[in-house]
């Protein structure tokens, strides 16, 4: 690298109605790696589009046509001598989007106004079932592989800040559960930990961050 500056992720959903990157996020990314030479953190993606979307279309990297699309941006930003992380992330409880599932560590809504918005979307918040919590990790590895070894990314960074879903368990007052990944501090961050654990096994920890917010 040139430098250790980097530019931190601004999601600007600019996605195509299937959640492809676009032209318009081509241009945006070239642009901020014109002269750059340090690092650009990717705006926040779903390893798959059931772990949801920030409205309106943030993006994802699941099927080969979204693979290829991250796959020109990333290389016209090396070509232009800047490296390039993919943040990864689960939207939890913050979304709100009509037939993707919005699932939590406990089924505690952010405030009524929240619960009442998603009722009108015809939206239920859910408790996560340990099965569900179980291919979490599994998940997000496959994506950092898709990221990686598919996309060209240089690295990827584990999404766990600002209330997004490996976020909620780590806070008591959305973490309720009595089972292995509630309660004390170490069960909380079971499942942050299992992630971070499958991604560095399956693409090395030279290419794995995280991301927590206080």
């Amino acid at each position: 690298m040139a430098h250790r500056i980097a530019y931190a992720p601004c999601t600007r959903c600019r996605t195509s109605t299937d959640l492809t990157p676009t032209k318009d996020m081509l241009k945006y990314y070239e642009e901020r790696s014109e002269h750059n030479g340090g690092l650009i953190v990717f705006e926040a993606t779903a390893p798959i589009k059931d772990y949801g979307i920030f409205p309106p279309t943030s993006p994802v990297i699941e099927t080969p046509d979204q693979i290829m699309a991250f796959k020109k941006i990333v290389d016209s930003i090396h070509e232009k001598g800047t490296f390039v992380s993919l943040q990864l992330w689960n939207v939890g409880r913050l979304s709100m989007t009509p037939g993707l599932p919005c699932k939590s560590p406990s089924k505690i809504y952010e405030t009524k106004a929240k619960r009442e918005m998603l009722n009108d979307l015809g939206i239920e918040l859910e408790e996560l079932t340990i099965e569900e919590i179980k291919q979490i990790p599994n998940v997000f590895a496959s994506a950092a592989e898709r990221a990686i070894n598919e996309a060209g990314f240089d690295f990827i960074e584990i999404h766990s800040a600002y209330g997004n879903l490996l976020d909620e368990f780590l806070q008591n007052s959305v973490n309720h559960r009595t089972d292995e990944y509630g309660g004390s501090i170490e069960n909380k961050a079971r499942l942050v930990l299992e992630v971070l654990d499958e991604c560095i096994k399956r693409v090395g920890g030279h290419r794995v961050g995280i991301r927590f917010t206080p």
